[in-house]
């Protein structure tokens, strides 16, 4: 039985791999009833277009027309688009990577939803434990495929490329249906050294932005990994099987022919570190999901709060571990987004609007500005915090003495 306690204990024990592959027995089946194509809407199809050469390549997505799943695996399954004869996973995965370029696109699909049944006990997406429960509980956020499960349709050699999940998150994908899929991991150990890696040969997109990986369009096949030996892992899973990866553990890989997946995030309280300091995308295209950590740091490490508030906390980077750097400080949004900040709940949607002005040392749009322009900012009637520990005393003082926010807060 997956109790609580043995899921955590069999995270915690596999957290030394790469990635874990988890061949359930017979007697588990995620979904008993046919799956209804024709009833399942899909509203993002994505076509995929890759270019490059010499085992570096980089994706190109575009974004297609709603279609039904029905529709999909007819075009999957069309001649132009079905996987060719092979007699092993290794074949396929020749020709996967010599005809990556081709100019027949391929094309992936995403679905809001789940298809395992609800009375499931045991590897249920949709109830499995995880500390994730804090973002809607704390923040009242939904995040399809972070805190809710999604569906993935493939087609042969539709891919996903280099990265890691969201926040750093776990991540876990059950295959339901169809043909398996190729999995390439590489140990969080080795991130930094694969993140060099990429940096030597796109260094005008790290430029633009340091997290460009979290744009998810870079390609690199197994022999280029080699060469510059970073040790990788490649598993193979089939129709019933579960892939579980790690925080910080990147990971790419390709669908062998029409398949369904399902997918969702989720946390234990040792992914709380790598939270914190987590890279996010920094060029304004809002690459990737992102959210404040700071009903985590409040509720499990308590002692760290008050110096993770005020850019203080170095209690060490899990994915450079060889840099003494404290934890990136949170903005005041980062606090104001938690209503367990708020005794009264009237207070925190007042409070949210008062600081959409308001600025933090950790806010480089502000601390960049020449000196003449935040003197006129500061004159625009809203207080610059220093930290988001001004902004909870603000919240307590507002308490204390019983008055409105403007009163406490604006100039």
């Amino acid at each position: 039985m997956l109790t609580r306690r043995n899921f955590m204990l069999f995270i915690f024990y596999s957290s030394v791999y790469r990635h874990s592959q988890i061949v359930p027995p017979k007697q588990y089946v995620p979904r008993k009833a046919d799956i209804d194509l024709k009833g399942l809407m899909i509203h993002e199809t994505i076509m995929q277009t890759v270019q490059g050469c010499e085992g570096v390549y980089t994706l190109k997505n575009k974004i297609m027309k709603p279609m039904s799943a029905h529709e999909f695996k007819t075009l999957a399954e069309s001649s132009s688009h079905q996987s060719p004869l092979h007699e092993a996973y290794d074949d396929l995965e020749k020709n996967y990577w010599s005809s990556i370029t081709s100019h027949n696109p391929t094309y992936l699909a995403a679905a809001e939803g789940t298809l395992t049944d609800a009375e499931l006990k045991v590897w249920n997406l949709n109830s499995l434990p995880s500390i994730l429960s804090h973002v809607k509980e704390d923040y009242g956020q939904t995040l399809p495929g972070i805190n809710s499960s999604y569906l993935c349709f493939g087609s042969y050699k539709s891919l996903f490329a280099w990265q890691t999940e969201d926040m750093d998150l776990y991540s876990i994908n059950v295959l339901h249906s169809r043909a398996p899929k190729t999995w390439y991991g590489i140990s969080p150990e080795y991130g930094r050294q694969f993140e060099k890696l990429v940096t030597r040969y796109f260094p005008e997109y790290f430029r633009a932005c340091p997290g460009y990986l979290r744009h998810n369009l870079t390609i690199m096949s197994p022999e280029i990994l080699k060469k510059r030996r970073i040790p990788y892992h490649k598993v193979t899973q089939e129709q019933g099987e579960i892939i579980i990866t790690f925080p910080y553990g990147y990971h790419s890989g390709f669908n062998n022919g029409f398949n369904i997946a399902e997918a969702t995030n989720f946390a234990t309280t040792r992914w709380i570190q790598y939270g914190k300091y987590v890279k996010q995308c920094s060029c304004g295209s809002n690459a990737g999901v992102r959210f404040s950590m700071d009903t985590f740091v409040k509720r499990y490490q308590p002692h760290l709060y008050r110096a993770w508030q005020d850019g203080r906390d170095k209690s060490g980077c899990p994915q450079d571990p060889s840099r003494n750097l404290p934890a990136p400080q949170p903005t005041i949004r980062d606090f104001a987004c938690n209503k367990r900040h708020f005794p009264d709940p009237s207070l925190q949607p007042l409070f949210l609007e008062i600081v959409k002005r308001s600025r933090t040392m950790a806010d480089d749009s502000y601390y960049s500005m020449p000196r003449r322009r935040r003197q006129r900012h500061r004159g625009s009637g809203f207080v610059t915090f220093k930290s988001p520990l001004d902004a909870e005393r603000a919240v307590k003082h507002n308490y204390k003495d019983n008055k409105g926010f403007e009163e406490v807060i604006v100039k």
